[in-house]
């Protein structure tokens, strides 16, 4: 009778710290949205040189299609894998938008690209 006992209270404590522990975890951040978070990056610190009509270096931004075609040096982007991006490592390594232009890509903006990529850049 006394194991019977200590085992539903080793259950019952099992039990309970599973359920805390399940309570307790982060939920995973949504997945960047290209039109909602990737977009107005894009028009605030990139489309003045790489929209439809500049198109600097062939690269024009505005889109997902047209970031797949990409300009002189390829795609802009490969989805699913932000570290083969042209794009991402422009932006990662400080040499998009040039230095002379204001305002700079933040760490914050290169992650959310980054994620959106990572996760397929679906438009």
């Amino acid at each position: 009778m006394r194991s019977s006992v200590w085992w539903s209270l080793g259950a019952a404590a099992v039990l309970f710290g599973w359920a805390l522990s399940d309570t307790e975890k982060p939920k995973d951040k949504a997945t960047p949205d290209f039109r909602r978070d990737v977009l107005p990056i894009l028009e605030a610190k990139c489309l003045r040189c790489h929209d439809q009509k500049t198109r600097k270096g062939g690269a024009d931004l505005h889109s997902v299609a047209a970031m797949l075609k990409g300009g002189v040096s390829g795609p802009s982007i490969k989805p699913g894998d932000a570290s083969r991006s042209l794009m991402v490592d422009m932006m990662h390594f400080n040499e998009m938008p040039p230095k002379k232009e204001k305002p700079r890509v933040t760490d914050a903006e290169v992650d959310v690209i980054r994620a959106w990529v990572e996760a397929g850049a679906k438009e």
